[in-house]
C-alpha cells in the first residue's frame, strides 16, 4: 500500500469513526432535550447537561487538533519526497 492509499485510508476510517461519533453524540443530546422537557428545573439533569457540552466542547477540540495534526504529517511526508527527489536530480545531472 502506497503512501496515497494509506492517507485515504486513514481518511476513510477518521470519517467512519466521526459519523458514528457524531451519531452517539446526537443520541446522548435528544435523551438529554427530552428529560429536560420533562422536568426543566431538575438540577442532576441540567448538571448532566452542561457536562455534557462540556466534553462536547473537548471532543470537537481534539477531533480538530488530531485533524491538524494529519494534515502537518502529510505535509511533512510530501516535503520529505520533494526533498529526496530533488536529491535525486541532482546527483543524476552531477554523474
Amino acid at each position: 500500500m502506497d503512501e496515497i492509499e494509506k492517507l485515504n485510508y486513514h481518511k476513510k476510517i477518521d470519517a467512519v469513526f466521526n459519523a458514528e461519533l457524531d451519531s452517539d453524540l446526537a443520541l446522548c443530546l435528544a435523551h438529554l432535550d427530552k428529560w429536560g422537557e420533562t422536568k426543566p428545573d431538575s438540577k442532576p439533569i441540567a448538571d448532566f447537561r452542561d457536562a455534557f457540552i462540556n466534553i462536547y466542547s473537548k471532543i470537537h477540540s481534539l477531533r480538530m487538533e488530531r485533524d491538524l495534526a494529519h494534515k502537518a504529517m502529510s505535509q511533512y511526508r510530501m516535503d520529505k519526497l520533494r526533498a529526496v527527489e530533488r536529491a535525486r536530480k541532482a546527483e543524476k545531472n552531477d554523474k
